[in-house]
């Protein structure tokens, strides 16, 4: 019987709940280990006093970046996965889709502030994974 796990993104650089992504920032979340995941959905919901303009995508790789938070290159987007995962986010809506992944142990978020997104502009990601 498969069993379903949820989990809150978060940086490496703060543990609270909504990342931070002022104006045009490039943001990496903190790798999560994902090696017995069958299936993956992705829920993000922005918030901001200002304008929203949020890209959302993935990344995966065999081992932690070291450090956490950073550019890294055994980080990428596998070439077969659509990415990013959303191109826009423009409100607080919560926006939600099936996750595809690769068979790497880990993945994370790059978030890239675009455009007009304003500087009080923060993003919570949550992944559901379901495991055999």
């Amino acid at each position: 019987m498969a069993r379903t796990m949820n989990y809150h993104i978060i940086t490496d650089k703060d543990l609270v709940e909504a990342i931070a992504v002022s104006g045009t920032a490039i943001i990496y979340t903190k790798a999560l280990r994902i090696p017995y995941g069958i299936n993956f959905g992705i829920s993000a919901k922005a918030a901001s006093s200002g304008t929203i303009d949020l890209k959302v995508e993935i990344q995966q790789s065999f081992k932690v970046p070291n450090p956490e938070g950073i550019a890294d290159a055994h980080w990428s987007t596998p070439t077969d996965i659509t990415s990013p995962i959303f191109s826009s986010i423009t409100s607080a809506t919560i926006a939600q889709k099936a996750l595809n992944v690769d068979p790497f142990v880990y993945c994370r978020f790059k978030i890239t502030g675009q455009g007009s997104n304003d500087t009080s502009t923060t993003l919570n990601i949550w992944v559901s994974m379901q495991e055999e």
